[in-house]
């Protein structure tokens, strides 16, 4: 027979498909057992404990189990038959309840089934279930970590392509441009940057001249400059004129300024310090919001302040003055903005290089300066008189319909006709439309001129060397005749991290030259140069962090070493001048930024320190002023205004501060002697209508009238 399941050819009679499992028709139904049920578990039948002898014994069937489906690693579970009790009256064979089915796993447990407790003796042994057992939960197969490790690799390699194609993004875009153009286009494309970088120098520093003029009348600026003498200092001020006077107690001395202005006034403060003791300071301020007044005052001594009424007193006249500001403020608000002039700069500087079209190519150049070599290519560039009547006629044309610079001519005429100036005699009657008109006249009767300069004989050539990532590592020219020629040459091969440089300047067979070598981290240089002159260095300059982003804002950062070198005797002629001048060094240090600038010069001899020099500054927005008024104030009008001024002064005190200092004693006793003037000796002979009394026998000579 076959069966009608899976087709395959079982014995006659069986209950069971051998091959599936599937029950035949002949199988009497068992109740609770399933008519497909797979058995992926090896489950062993536990005996059922031997009953106690019974009066009467009955033979309870066991209900077998049903057969199990083919899996593809699945042994078929054979069911134990319970063995017949010997000899006994009765005895209950328990029946197995059949095991729920279990999903395929790669890999089958052995489950126990719990053992029935035995049962107690009963009249007649009914079968007692067994508790089925729960079904195994699936376990998930282990995902094979392959995949993930292919990924993370692939991963990688796009990261790493990806930062070498960013880091090398420049070099890629010089290949394309130098495969891919014309000699022309890719100098034109090489030149461009530097027209760049240029602009954006020049834009800056005329962005901060700008915004000064702009804030002249709202700013704030404090700081100080500083000395400071070193033992070799000292030693060479006690043996110069002040011989025989002790000089041992100078060591520093300081002067802080604080200055501001706003609203039409100025205030500005000096202090002098003596190491960290301040001797005496002055507070000027300046008036000009109605007329033009002066106050002064020496804090240590009073705080009142002597007045001056400068028109009254000198005649001068302030409208003129006044004026004089407010055409800086005007000019200051009405010029353009940095980030135009940048913006026009490498317009035109676009066009201009636009125009240049003779070039010459020439790859695998060698570039050589103090022993570092790159190799580089090398561009010819000549400039003729046709070239520069091309570059002239596409300036002018642009010029013609530039929307930019004309927005800038009319907002300039604009400004100034709305002012005045009469008292600076300046009149700007012109009307911004006629204003304009007549640049564009003068354009156009450039352009028909433009013939004339193609008549020159010019023609200029310049070699340009650039390296694998469009960078112009130097570049070389003479301008003059061949009777008189002066030779420009600046380099500056790359090896990594390591450059070497020269610029030089040829004229009449001497060259004057800076060479050196250094290390260039991207941003900034440190390095060893020298100033050169016939090839003998007079001068080594070694330079530290260096920063070349910042000097491309015309802000300077680093440090500077500057000694005289090994040849200046040779060259200068110095063998008789003492070891002390060849051995001297002199230190710069320097922080600059738009709003803050720090300044340091240490002088030094070997080992022997002379002193220094510092400096710094910040700037910021402009403080109230406060005009001195009332009791405050004594304004100079006379002989008794001076009297008045004079008996605020509390001497006594200012002079026990000196006395604490380390000001010599000799200075205070000066002091002293001053203070103990008479007030009317010091004013005799003042007169404050004029100054023909106080000169009078000066200038008995002279026709002068005051």
């Amino acid at each position: 027979m076959f069966c009608k399941n899976c087709g395959k050819e079982i014995a006659d009679g069986s209950k069971f498909c051998t091959q599936c499992g599937y029950r035949t028709e002949s199988a009497p139904d068992v109740p609770g057992v399933p008519v497909e049920q797979p058995v992926v578990q090896e489950v062993p039948v536990t005996p059922a404990a031997p009953m106690v002898e019974q009066p009467v014994v009955q033979e309870v069937p066991v209900t077998p189990v049903a057969p199990v489906a083919e899996q593809p690693v699945v042994q078929e579970v054979p069911v134990t038959p319970v063995a017949p009790v010997a000899e006994q009256p009765v005895v209950q064979e328990v029946p197995v309840t059949p095991v729920a089915p279990v999903a395929e796993q790669p890999v089958v447990q052995e489950v126990p089934v719990t053992p029935v407790a035995p049962v107690a003796e009963q009249p007649v042994m009914q079968a007692v279930p067994v508790t089925p057992v729960a079904p195994v939960a699936q376990e998930k197969p282990k995902k094979k970590k392959t995949g993930m490790i292919v990924l993370a690799s692939v991963g990688a390699v796009v990261i790493a392509a990806a930062l070498l194609i960013v880091f090398n993004l420049s070099a890629l875009a010089n290949f394309a441009k130098k495969t891919f153009s014309s000699p022309d286009k890719y100098y034109q494309w090489v030149e461009m940057q530097n027209v760049k970088d240029a602009s954006g120098l020049v834009s800056n520093v005329y962005g901060d001249i700008h915004d000064q003029l702009k804030n002249m009348f709202n700013m704030s600026s404090s700081g100080e400059y500083k000395f400071e003498l070193g033992e070799a200092g000292q030693e060479m001020l006690s043996m110069s004129g002040f011989a025989g006077v002790d000089t041992s107690w100078f060591k520093d001395a300081t002067l802080k300024f604080d200055a501001s202005t706003k609203d039409n006034a100025v205030q500005a403060n000096l202090a002098l310090l003596l190491g960290k003791d301040q001797l005496a300071s002055i507070d000027m301020i300046e008036d000009m919001k109605d007329g033009f007044a002066i106050y002064m005052a020496i804090p240590e001594l009073s705080k009142t302040y002597l007045g001056i009424d400068m028109e009254e007193m000198s005649g001068m006249d302030m409208d003129y003055m006044t004026q004089y500001f407010e055409f800086i403020e005007l000019i200051a608000g009405v010029i353009p903005e940095d980030a135009q002039v940048e913006k026009l700069i490498n317009k035109y500087g676009e066009i201009a290089l636009g125009c240049i079209d003779d070039v010459e190519m020439k790859n695998g150049r060698s570039l050589r300066a103090e022993g570092i070599t790159e190799k580089c290519t090398e561009l010819t560039v000549t400039i003729d008189a046709d070239t520069l009547q091309k570059i002239a006629e596409a300036v002018i044309e642009e010029l013609l319909q530039d929307k930019e610079v004309e927005k800038i001519i009319y907002k300039v005429c604009e400004g100034l006709a709305e002012s005045d100036f009469e008292d600076l005699d300046m009149e700007f009657d012109m009307e911004a439309e006629e204003v304009y008109e007549s640049f564009i006249e003068g354009l156009e009767s450039a352009a028909r001129n433009t013939d004339e300069i193609g008549d020159y004989e010019f023609e200029f050539e310049m070699e340009v060397f650039v390296d694998g990532k469009g960078n112009i590592r130097g570049r070389s020219f003479e301008i003059g005749d061949e009777w008189d020629t002066v030779e420009f040459s600046v380099i500056a091969p790359h090896k990594g991290k390591d450059f070497g440089y020269k610029a030089s300047i040829v004229y009449d067979g001497e060259e004057v030259a800076v060479a050196g070598t250094g290390k260039d981290s991207g941003k900034k240089i440190s390095g060893e140069f020298a100033i050169q002159y016939n090839g003998a260095s007079i001068c080594d300059i070694i330079a530290t962090d260096f920063n070349i982003d910042e000097i491309k804002k015309g802000y300077l950062n680093g440090n500077f070493v500057i000694k005289p070198s090994s040849g200046i005797n040779r060259v200068m002629d110095m063998s008789s001048v003492s070891s002390m001048l060849s051995e001297l060094e002199v230190e710069v240090d320097c922080k600059t930024s738009k709003k803050s600038m720090e300044f340091a010069i240490n002088v030094r001899t070997g080992e022997d320190d002379w002193g220094t020099l510092s400096m710094k500054a910040t700037q910021g927005s402009g403080k109230k002023v406060s005009i001195p008024s009332g009791k405050k104030l004594v304004m100079l009008e006379d002989e008794d205004s001076i009297e008045d001024y004079w008996d605020t002064i509390d001497w006594d005190k200012f002079l026990d501060k000196l006395n604490e200092t380390d000001l010599p004693s000799e200075f205070v006793d000066m002091i002293e002697e001053f203070a103990e003037m008479d007030i009317d000796d010091l004013v005799s002979g003042m007169s404050f209508g004029g100054y023909e009394d106080i000169y009078d026998d000066y200038y008995d000579d002279f026709d002068i009238e005051w």
